[in-house]
C-alpha cells in the first residue's frame, strides 16, 4: 500500500542518515515497489550515486521530471552529477547547464559549470 510505501521510504532516509547505504538500498527499492514519487527516485538515486551504481542512479534521475515536471532542474542536475561520476564529463557539463537554465537559481548547478570554466581542458 502507499502507506507501507511511505514507512519504507522514511526507513531509507533513516538508514541514509546513519550511513548504511546497502540497507537504504533496499529499503528505495522496496517502496518504489509501492508507490513511486519524484522524491523517492532522487534519494534512491543519491544512494545508488553513494554506492557507486552511477548507471542505477542515473534511471532513477531520469524518472523524476517525468513524476514531477517543476523539478526538472533538479533532475537534469543529478543527471549531470552521475554522468560525472562515470567520467562523462562534457555530457555532465551539458546537463548542467539545462539545469542552470531550467532553475535559474540554481546556484549548484552554475557552481559546477563556473568550475569546468575555470579547470584547463587536457
Amino acid at each position: 500500500t502507499p502507506e507501507d510505501g511511505l514507512v519504507l521510504y522514511n526507513l531509507g532516509n533513516a538508514l541514509m542518515c546513519v550511513g548504511n547505504i546497502p540497507d537504504a538500498i533496499q529499503a528505495y527499492a522496496a517502496a518504489r515497489r509501492q508507490a513511486e514519487t519524484a522524491q523517492l527516485c532522487h534519494n534512491y538515486g543519491i544512494a545508488l550515486l553513494t554506492s557507486g551504481d552511477h548507471q542505477g542512479a542515473l534511471d532513477q534521475f531520469a524518472r523524476i521530471p517525468i513524476l514531477a515536471p517543476e523539478l526538472t532542474g533538479l533532475a537534469l542536475y543529478r543527471q549531470g552529477t552521475a554522468l560525472e561520476a562515470m567520467g562523462k564529463r562534457e555530457e555532465a557539463m551539458g546537463l548542467f547547464q539545462r539545469a542552470a537554465m531550467a532553475d535559474p537559481p540554481s546556484a549548484e548547478a552554475r557552481r559546477r559549470l563556473s568550475d569546468d570554466t575555470a579547470t584547463p581542458q587536457r
